[in-house]
């Protein structure tokens, strides 16, 4: 290859002989190529843009999931805090019911046996003749 200044004319024949030796092809399939490469370039960058909203969209739903799952944990939370009054106060009414129970029985003890009482001291008088 001879040492040529860059201004001077070049070939057609020279530029597919390049071509030929360099890309080991003609210039209209490189054209055709080109146009495949930008083409699929193209796409590529929109399938990318479709990802992208995509991952936007994901990223978004995960935040509100996540905040979702946050609520429900704080609402779990407060449930086991009234369960935990609930039982409280049901054990403080069974214990009362208990007592209330016990009273009752105790009365119901000391009624039957101040009706004994009664019906004997009746008893009594009867037989003294009151």
């Amino acid at each position: 290859m001879s040492r040529r200044n860059f201004h001077e004319p070049v070939s057609q024949a020279q530029i597919d002989g390049w071509c030929n030796r360099y890309y080991l092809t003609d210039i209209p399939t490189l054209r055709s190529e080109l146009s495949h490469l930008r083409r699929s370039v193209r796409e590529r960058d929109e399938k990318l843009v479709v990802k992208r909203q995509d991952v936007r969209k994901l990223t978004q739903e995960k935040e509100d999931l996540e905040r979702e799952i946050l609520d429900l944990r704080n609402e779990k939370q407060q449930l086991r805090a009234e369960k935990w009054t609930l039982r409280q106060e049901s054990d403080r009414l069974r214990t009362e019911r208990s007592e209330l129970r016990d009273k009752y029985e105790r009365v119901r003890r000391e009624k039957s046996l101040l009706n004994e009482k009664y019906e004997t001291m009746k008893r009594t008088l009867r037989a003294y003749g009151w």
